[in-house]
């Protein structure tokens, strides 16, 4: 079994995400980590990536089109370019925002060594954790249980346009094993908290 895992990013350092977080939580579990750079690099993006000095991290380095931002299809151009990098059986897709926790390592593992050769399978979906503003405070959202794991099938497509990104047409198997998202953690003062009273619950202690 051999496993891949493919990001993208651009203005990460600017934007403030934990990029460097995100792909060292799923080295563990990848043969090689497929992240995409955009060019112009305006902010050391990719010196953070190249930083973390694995062997495993393949850089592609891609220009994105200024005139292009609309309905998504630059996110989704960009995430194809990593996507269709990835050599491995399973291809693990997480964005500069999110990461795996070490204790969710085994489940995934183990999911993907016993469903690579199951016809019925294409994808292992996960629970999404989002929180808000501070650790204490979760977003409740429509992403919890997305695909975020799927085997490497030719004409695989990622449509950034559609809630759940990666699209199937057989079965999906939802994992125990959880996504930690860190959108929108910027800190409290800096939050837009138009979502205050509406779809935010409070973290369990």
């Amino acid at each position: 079994m051999r496993v891949s895992a493919f990001t993208f990013a651009k203005n990460a350092v600017r934007m403030n995400y934990p990029l460097r977080e995100a792909i060292l939580s799923v080295l563990p579990v990848a043969d090689e980590v497929i992240v995409n750079v955009g060019m112009p690099d305006e902010d050391g993006t990719l010196e953070i990536v190249d930083g973390i000095g694995d062997p495993k991290i393949k850089i592609i380095k891609s220009i994105w089109n200024p005139n292009i931002n609309f309905g998504g299809y630059v996110l989704s151009q960009q995430t194809n370019i990593s996507l269709f990098n990835c050599t491995g059986n399973w291809a693990i897709y997480f964005q500069a925002d999110e990461v795996f926790h070490e204790v969710d390592y085994d489940i995934l593992i183990d999911h993907m060594k016993r469903l690579q050769n199951d016809d019925r399978i294409e994808a292992l979906s996960v629970n999404r954790i989002h929180f808000l503003g501070a650790f204490k405070q979760l977003l409740t959202h429509t992403e919890t249980n997305a695909c975020a794991v799927s085997l490497n099938l030719t004409g695989l497509f990622y449509h950034a346009e559609t809630p759940q990104g990666l699209q199937f047409t057989q079965n999906t198997r939802n994992m125990a094993a959880e996504f930690e998202l860190w959108r929108w953690m910027r800190g409290c003062t800096t939050m837009d908290w138009s979502y205050r009273g509406r779809l935010i619950r409070r973290a369990p202690k």
